[in-house]
């Protein structure tokens, strides 16, 4: 079975550098959302400071670790460019949207920061991947890297 080719009659493409900066600048509005929720929403015996400072550095603690684990694709296999209609590029787009939709309602309806802390962290992770993603694709970029 060969697969069907997806259609982009205008021929737009999303760069990778622009996919994984825009995820990154949603995952990062997304973790300070969740921060000011906390902040503010939440009493304080429910949302301890070490927690927020400590959501707060996770997306450069996360990048800076995604940098240090070696990849298990192959260089040879990145993608530069993605169709508007590529699935691959909404789930990287709204993944970090749905994460903070998720961990702020929760967040919200219960109170406790420290219930769903675990939660606002993975909304940080990813926004930290999405930066190393991103700082790697423009990294590539820039050497000239013709895929």
């Amino acid at each position: 079975m060969t697969p069907v080719p997806v259609k982009n009659p205008a021929g737009l493409q999303v760069s990778a550098v622009q996919l994984q900066f825009a995820a990154t600048t949603l995952g990062l509005a997304g973790t300070a959302l969740v921060i000011v929720q906390a902040a503010v929403w939440v009493k304080h015996s429910h949302a301890s400071v070490a927690a927020l400072v400590l959501t707060a550095c996770t997306p450069l603690i996360a990048a800076l670790v995604f940098a240090a684990v070696p990849r298990r694709a192959p260089e040879s296999d990145a993608v530069r460019y993605y169709s508007p209609r590529a699935a691959m590029l909404w789930i990287t787009l709204l993944l970090p949207v749905a994460l903070t939709a998720l961990a702020m309602t929760l967040i919200g309806t219960s109170g406790s920061f420290a219930d769903y802390f675990g939660l606002a962290l993975l909304v940080a992770v990813n926004a930290g991947r999405n930066l190393r993603d991103g700082l790697r694709a423009l990294w590539l970029r820039k050497a000239g890297y013709s895929g």
